[in-house]
């Protein structure tokens, strides 16, 4: 069944408590999503609300840094823990803070796989240089 609750569209409608509920939500590792759901207001609204008031912007990106702290203790002082979910809660991490376990691929044209800062004339004029090449 569909949620009534009537979202707000205005920052002055904004409940009250937002900033605990913020602050309290994500100390207990809620996405923003759930946060956006329990402060009844919507993605457009909240996206407004992040470039037009600054203390909400400010508290909300504070909120993200306290969510991922959560799982970072979560992960920190499970090690040790054998029934611990640890494969949950890798691919969480994958998902909601874009990590990524993958290793870069050489080209399959048989190119080299550079550094990304690296240009390729910069290696074998370098080589060059130190006669290694012609």
């Amino acid at each position: 069944m569909a949620d009534k609750r009537k979202t707000c569209k205005t920052f002055e409608e904004l409940r009250p408590d937002w900033e605990e509920l913020i602050t309290s939500m994500s100390e207990e590792g809620a996405h923003k999503t759930e946060v956006i759901k329990e402060l009844g207001i919507t993605e457009y609204t909240h996206a407004k609300f992040m470039t037009e008031n600054e203390e909400y912007a400010r508290v909300f990106k504070e909120g993200d840094t306290l969510a991922e702290a959560f799982y970072h203790r979560t992960l920190r002082t499970n090690l040790g823990n054998r029934n611990f979910n640890n494969i949950l809660l890798i691919f969480y991490f994958k998902a909601r803070f874009g990590f990524n376990d993958q290793t870069p691929q050489a080209p399959k044209s048989g190119g080299r796989l550079l550094p990304d800062h690296v240009e390729s004339g910069e290696i074998e004029e370098k080589y060059k240089q130190k006669g290694v090449i012609q």
